[in-house]
Order: C-alpha cells, then structure tokens, then sequence
C-alpha cells in the first residue's frame, strides 16, 4: 500500500477483514510521521496541544461508504477509539452562513442564515428521499428558509405556487418545477429582502428543468451516459439556459458549491470550472441522500477522529504502518509493477516507532516527528535543517532501496495523490498510454487555511460569528469559514486561558503565492493579515487574539495557517472534460497494481474524503480479484 492518506487506509482495512481469513499481508507505507495524507491533523505541543490542521474538514450525511468505515473502524480499535461509537464522534451542523456583498467593489457585507436538516447520526431515517419527492423536499426546505428570515413579517405569506409545491410537486409532473419557477417569479418581485430565495427558487427550478430535459434525470434516477455527457461542460455554462435571472449565477449559493471544491482553474477565481455531470450528480446526494443530517462536523481534530483509531484498527488487525517511507519510483515490466524504490527517511533510534500521543483521554498525532524515537544522527540533522518530512521526500539525499516483485510484493495499491504521480510514474505512463492521459489531464489547485483562536466570540463579518455556524462565499482569500469552540476543551489551554472560540477560513491560493513553499507561506501569512485587516471590526478581532497563554493580545504570529502548495497536499479538481480520462481502480493496465484515491473514476468523482474511501474498497476488491486470477 502506497501512500498513508484515507484511499489507501480504506483499502488496507477491507484487505485486513478477517473475513478474507488471513489471506492478505498488507504493509502501508507513508511519507512522514503520520497518517492521514491531506486529511492529517497533529497537536503542537509547544502550543498546550492545540489542534492544526490542513484545512476546514466537514463531512457530508450522503458519505455512507467513510461513515460506514468509521462504524467499522471504531468497532476495530475498541478501547482505543475517541467514542464508543463513530457515531458519536460526529455531529450536525444545523446551519450554513451565506455572504453577499452589496454594490460596488466594497459594498457592505450581508449575511443570509439557511436552516440546514439536522439530527443526530445514530438517527438517520432508512432510506433517502426519493427522486419523484424532490421538488416538494425543495419547496418544503424553501418554506423552512422562508420561516427563519430574521426580516420575515409575521403575517406575510409565502407564495402560493412555493406551498403548492410542498404539498405534493413532483418531478415527472411538469407543474412540479413550474411551480418552483413561478414562485422564484413572485419572490422576485418582493424586493431585495427576498432576492436569495428568489434566487434559490431558480436555480433549483432550472437544475431540476435542466437535468430532465438533457435525460440526466428522471423520475426513475439516473441515466450514466446523459451525465458523462453533461462533464463535457461547466456546470454553470450546462444550467444557465434554464436560469430565469443572469444574477442567479452569482449567487452566493452557487458561489459556495464552487468554493467546496475549490474549483477554480490554477487558483483563479475568475475561471470557476467544474464538470456539470459531476456537479448535479453531488448536489443531489448532498440535498437528498443525506438521510437527516446534510452536514457534520467532527468532535475533534481529523487526526483524532478519523486516522487515530484507523490506525489502531489495522494494527489489531495485522497490517503493518511503516512511516517515514518516501516512494521515488514504480517501476513496471511486462504489463506488472515489477519494482518500487522508496527512500528511508529517518531511521528509528530502535524497535518500532509508536506514533501516537495521548492527549487527554484521546489518541492523537503530534504535530511534528517524535524525535526520541528516531536514530539520534537523524533526528539532529532534520531538526538542524528544519526538514519538513511530508513535503521533502529525501531530506538527508539518502539512496532509494529497491523492493521487487515476488520478494517484497505480489500486487501494489497505488494511493499517493495525483498532483505527486507524474516524476513517480513515467516508467508506467510510457507503458500505458490511458494511464499518461489520465495523469496528463488530472488537475489540481493549491489551498490555503488558516485557524485563529479568540479569546471571545468573534464580531459579525468573514469569521464564523455564530457558534457551531459554517459559512461560504465570503471574499477572497478564505471564502469558506466557520466555528469550530467545541475543540477548544479537547485541547491543553492552561488555567486563566481566555481561548473561547476557534475559527477556521479556507480558500485556493492565487497563482502569485505558488512559486515555491517559501513564497507560498509568506503569501498566505500576507492574505490572513489582510483578512483580519478587512474585517467590519478589525480592532476588536484584533483584540481577541490568544497569545501563548491563551489570554488577549496575541498577534497573528500566535495563531497558525498553512499554504498546501506542495505536490502531494494541492487539492484534487474535477474540470470538464476531464472525467473521462480518470481510471476506474481496477484499470490500471497492469496486472497488479490497484488505484486509490479520491482522482480515480468512482460514482464522486471530486475531492473528498467519501471519494477517496470509496476508491480505496473499488482498489481492495480488484486486489481481491488479482489473487482469484
């Protein structure tokens, strides 16, 4: 198993099932200290064991194959576990926070709250809503947004065709969605207090409408050539014929489904592209699948909750974790991955490494190496240098060693992410002529995040003001933010510490911060400066800064961001008229190597932690079928 991240720690936790009897030896091996990939997460001890991540991480209610994982997983590990059940590792985000700038370059800043379906995970009703229920679950959820106006007037009514709807608008009726166009008709006429339902209206009347009309949905579901068909296009260039409003496709709403998957060509915000099939296709699994709760967050850091006890899952299970392990090349021969050279990154001081802390009652990744665990020599030259052991594979310009076919392996799972591959592959894309167009075709956009922890509630603006509330389409540089106080008790924060509130902002990172890692962390701790600085408050969030002590009159220096510019850490894209160059991971074209990962063909098809798990078990079941072959 190559690569650490949540792909390739699916596919070790299937081949481990005890329901294989023991069949499979499975041997991960990752970059660095820990597990997780882009999804790790690690506590800084230095800072009282505050959690850091790689970015904001939110599941969604529709993630059946991750969440069924976590089931399994905590099952696994046992004690070890964060929470009796991964169920209660989770919980629901009941709203989302859209922003909307008024006229002009620098018009004010207006915050729309949108009730999202909520309900504890253990609690999630049998079976999603089906597709002749759509337009009436819009209509009602419509009407619930409508209720939770905090300009609302108590004695106005909706519209007429917006409660015909809820009461009975189906999708194979033509009336069904144009009753949701009428009603986006008539709350567009009410002033600009309604323009987000309005615009809201239209464009689920318009992506209903266009979805029926192109014969990629109907009343009985799906049809798998109408949405190939659709990836051809930009999702916004495939819905604007049925848009009754040209300011729809700006919408804060639709802003928002841009800037989840970051979907903008080489970080430009002026080049939104995101494949059309693969777009309606995730929407409706996030508004219709969800089963109770469309959104989650996780009570604790990704680290703790999700590769914590995976971790311990697969070593009670067999499969040995070797880290520090940096792939330098996969070698093939004869249609079969033959060799794969790999450097040593840090040899360890002696026996094995144990890489976790206990943090509290939880089980936790440390933010950096456990230098007394590795050889003394090592630890001193990569401290020396500051050697970032997830982005240099080979700090120390150690020699690669060579594992071979028939000696070291029999097949290889593939789960390093995309934007690494090419300088790790060329062997195999020179072999294969789908799996080069597959890499020649793969996008990726570089991230940025930021956390900043108060010491109060941070005031109205692109922060999370209200807790537990997430919040997208705000201005560059971090369009998507939220609230994240529930982690402030699960970290360290000494006695008198003030810290009361944890915001996280995301967003791409333009090309002028892209150069190099340097280059990049400074232009990211230039954007949170002027993030901070752009705040309707900016003195009062200023003031509500932590220092190290976790009381007021911390700086920026106090609080931490990161630029994921690096190969391994850009974030998987899925632009139009790429999807049909992705491999399914079964079709690798060699005998016997699998793929992982969330940039492999899978039913998602974007980037995100269902994505990656899924292809991890598609990897494990073609491995399953290699060793039947």
């Amino acid at each position: 198993m190559l690569g650490g991240g949540a792909a390739g720690l699916a596919a070790a936790f299937e081949l481990s099932d005890p329901a294989h009897g023991g069949r499979f030896e499975v041997t991960v091996h990752s970059l660095g200290w820990r597990l997780g990939g882009k999804g790790a997460s690690g506590r800084n001890a230095a800072r009282h064991d505050r959690i850091e991540e790689h970015g904001l991480h939110l599941w969604f209610g529709f993630y059946e194959q991750a969440l069924d994982l976590m089931r399994r997983a905590y099952a696994a590990a046992g004690p070890d576990a964060p929470a009796p059940t991964a169920a209660q590792a989770f919980a629901p985000v009941a709203r989302l926070g859209l922003w909307e700038r008024g006229e002009g370059a620098d018009g004010p800043w207006s915050r729309w709250q949108l009730p999202l379906p909520h309900r504890p995970l253990e609690d999630r009703p049998a079976e999603p809503i089906a597709p002749g229920d759509y337009v009436e679950a819009i209509a009602r959820w419509l009407l619930a947004v409508w209720d939770a106006r905090e300009d609302r007037i108590s004695d106005e009514l909706p519209p007429p065709a917006l409660v015909a709807a809820a009461e009975g608008g189906r999708l194979t009726d033509r009336d069904g969605v144009g009753l949701l166009a009428e009603a986006a008709r008539d709350l567009a006429g009410r002033g600009t207090g309604r323009r987000l339902l309005a615009q809201l209206a239209d464009f689920w009347a318009g992506v209903l409408g266009r979805a029926r009309e192109t014969g990629v949905l109907d009343g009985g579901g799906w049809d798998a050539e109408a949405l190939a068909a659709a990836d051809e296009e930009d999702f916004r260039t495939w819905l604007a014929p049925r848009l009754q409003f040209d300011h729809t496709l700006q919408a804060p709403f639709l802003r928002s489904l841009y800037d989840l998957i970051f979907a903008y060509e080489d970080g430009d915000r002026a080049r939104p592209r995101a494949a059309a099939g693969m777009a309606v296709r995730n929407l409706f699994r996030i508004a219709f699948e969800h089963r109770g709760s469309l959104m989650l967050r996780m009570r604790g850091g990704m680290g703790d909750v999700v590769f914590a006890p995976l971790y311990h899952a697969l070593r009670r299970r067999g499969v040995a974790v070797e880290l520090f392990r940096a792939v330098t090349g996969v070698r093939q021969r004869d249609g079969r991955v033959d060799a794969v050279e790999m450097v040593e990154q840090a040899r360890l001081a002696g026996g094995g490494y144990a890489p976790l802390l206990h943090v509290g009652t939880t089980w936790a990744w440390p933010g950096e190496p456990l230098w007394e665990q590795l050889a003394p020599a090592d630890a001193a030259a990569l401290r020396e240098r500051g050697a970032d052991l997830e982005r240099e594979p080979n700090p120390l310009g150690r020699p690669a060693r060579r594992l071979e076919r028939g000696r070291d392996f029999d097949a290889v799972v593939l789960a390093i992410p995309v934007g690494a591959l090419p300088p790790l592959c060329s062997d195999l894309a020179a072999a294969h002529a789908p799996f080069a167009r597959m890499l020649e075709h793969a996008a990726t956009v570089p991230t940025q995040a930021a956390q900043l922890w108060l010491c109060g509630q941070a005031p109205q603006g692109g922060l999370a003001a209200q807790p537990g509330s997430v919040s997208g389409a705000y201005d560059a540089p971090f369009d998507t933010c939220a609230d994240f106080a529930h982690l402030v008790g699960l970290e360290r924060w000494p006695e008198g510490s003030e810290v009361a509130q944890i915001a996280y902002a995301v967003g791409v990172l333009p090309a002028a911060g892209q150069a190099d890692q340097a280059g990049a962390d400074a232009a990211v701790a230039r954007n949170v400066a002027a993030f901070v600085d752009r705040h309707p408050a900016r003195d009062e969030l200023r003031g509500l800064l932590a220092d190290r002590a976790g009381r007021p009159g911390g700086t920026l220096a106090d609080q931490y961001w990161r630029a994921n510019v690096a190969p391994g850490e850009r974030y998987a894209l899925s632009p139009p008229g790429s999807m049909r160059h992705r491999l399914a991971p079964g079709e690798s074209g060699f005998a016997n190597l699998a793929l992982a990962g969330d940039w492999t063909r899978t039913p998602v098809n974007a980037g995100c932690v269902e994505a990656a798990v899924a292809s991890g078990r598609m990897a494990a079941a073609a491995v399953v079928a290699m060793e039947a072959a």
